[in-house]
């Protein structure tokens, strides 16, 4: 399988983020990380913040942040979204542990 032009995808990209390793269990997500959402289905690449817990233990919510001052939403109205732990395993959506960079 031919990897994805990600140089092409639309969002808001991840601007000086690095991705570190790929998420694959939630449990490992905290409210304030700052992770990298790469959605080959929409080819968009975002940087987002964990929020909290969803409503059952095997899910987290998060929004997308302006990688450029990640303390700020995205956009005015973007919404919380709910990441499921079932989703990691899926080839269409990737999400990576990052950090602020100094």
């Amino acid at each position: 399988m031919t990897q994805p032009n990600e140089s092409k995808y639309a969002g808001s990209g991840q601007g000086r983020f690095k991705r570190l390793r790929r998420v694959r269990r939630l449990d490992r997500l905290n409210k304030g990380d700052l992770i990298i959402c790469v959605s080959h289905q929409f080819k968009a690449v975002n940087v987002a913040r964990i929020t909290g817990q969803g409503v059952t233990p095997d899910t987290r919510l998060a929004i997308f942040v302006d990688p450029n001052n990640p303390d700020q939403r995205r956009a005015p109205g973007d919404q919380e979204f709910c990441i499921h732990e079932f989703e990691l395993g899926f080839a269409s959506n990737a999400y990576y542990h990052t950090r602020e960079p100094r």
